[in-house]
């Protein structure tokens, strides 16, 4: 794949004698008419693209609309091999964005007249529109400006993720980022879904040499974060060491960005925990707090329900030797009661108790009265 072509062949028809005749004269690049032609032509960034079928008109009209449409290719010169000799047609491919426009059976010099023709054209449409070196450096320093503003206000990586691709919109540059903290990570692309290859190559390259370069490729790497830019404009030189710098700069900017963020939410972390264990040590103390409560409370009632045992027990006529008895019996299933979950089974397992007891001792007194009235 030679990123460097001067043109860009696309067409159904690569084995067509025309394609050859190119190829054998020109530095040539192919591709055809499917769903990817946009994004090759986008990498490619050819002096000239050649739109070719022999096939369908329609096909040529519909991909010329397509790369107008876009921003990164409308000012891409096309040149325009039709099957139609139909003057609507030709009036319709003007009209779509052709620059140049020809249909079969083509003689080789009118070709070769045409391509060298529209490659001359895009030279001087290069010249016409690129501006002064001093204006173009003063609109780039304020393009990066804006960038580290933006990114002095970023809390996370979301906020620097979108900034980067502001900083490389800004710069028609078609881009890809990798950003990764101890509490967060995103793999991304600014133009839709990013392809599964792309991302193993940029998640492998952090960390690695600060620039890496693969043709129109260039990875701009730090410890935290990866930037893979896949159009760089390795045709003009001047521009691409700028943009070097520049895209330099905002990755270095970027990094010291990320481990700010990272420390912060270490301290908001930590803060949380600190929340936490204070929430829970009040809890412990409230839990604390009812405890001890209830633990009174239940000495209290255990003094109380004794107070009131004896007392019932000398109404009932019953010896202070048998109601001491009866007591002693009674604190020791209390303090078997404390050791125990099953406090409300053991206290109705006490009642029971006592109940028996007093029945049996009122039981052998009535025996005792009768006895004695029989005597």
């Amino acid at each position: 794949m030679n990123l460097k072509s001067d043109i860009l062949l696309i067409s159904d028809s690569i084995t067509h004698d025309i394609c050859t005749t190119i190829t054998g004269y020109f530095n040539t690049a192919f591709t055809n008419f499917g769903q990817r032609f946009l994004g090759q032509l986008i990498e490619y960034q050819p002096n000239l693209a050649i739109l070719f079928s022999d096939t369908s008109a329609q096909t040529l009209l519909d991909a010329a609309q397509t790369i107008r449409q876009n921003p990164s290719t409308q000012s891409v010169c096309i040149l325009m091999i039709s099957p139609s000799d139909d003057p609507d047609i030709r009036i319709q491919a003007y009209q779509s964005g052709a620059d140049e426009y020809l249909h079969l059976p083509i003689a080789s010099d009118d070709l070769f007249l045409k391509i060298r023709h529209c490659l001359n054209e895009h030279h001087k449409r290069e010249q016409a529109h690129q501006p002064q070196p001093t204006e173009r450096s003063s609109s780039e320093l304020g393009v990066v400006s804006q960038y580290l503003q933006a990114i002095s206000h970023c809390t996370n990586i979301q906020a620097l993720e979108r900034a980067l691709f502001g900083l490389t919109s800004a710069f028609e540059l078609k881009a890809s980022v990798h950003i990764q903290t101890n509490f967060d990570e995103l793999t991304s692309t600014c133009d839709g879904e990013i392809n599964p290859l792309e991302a193993e190559a940029i998640i492998r390259m952090l960390g690695q040499q600060s620039v890496f370069e693969i043709g129109a490729r260039s990875f701009f790497n730090s410890a935290h974060l990866s930037l893979l830019i896949k159009n760089m404009p390795v045709r003009n030189k001047a521009f691409y060491s700028r943009l070097k710098d520049h895209l330099s700069i905002a990755v270095r900017n970027a990094e010291s960005r990320v481990a700010a963020i990272e420390v912060t939410h270490q301290l908001d972390h930590q803060h949380e925990l600190e929340t936490l264990l204070d929430t829970a040590k009040e809890q412990l103390e409230q839990a604390l707090s009812l405890c001890t409560e209830y633990e009174h409370n239940t000495q209290k009632i255990h003094h109380n329900l004794s107070l009131d045992m004896s007392a019932c027990l000398t109404g009932l006529g019953i010896s202070s030797e048998q109601t001491q008895m009866i007591m002693s019996l009674c604190h020791a299933a209390q303090q078997q009661q404390a050791n125990l979950p099953q406090s409300a089974e053991i206290t109705q397992s006490l009642h029971h108790l006592i109940t028996l007891t007093v029945g049996a001792l009122a039981h052998q007194r009535s025996d005792d009265a009768v006895q004695q009235a029989s005597s």
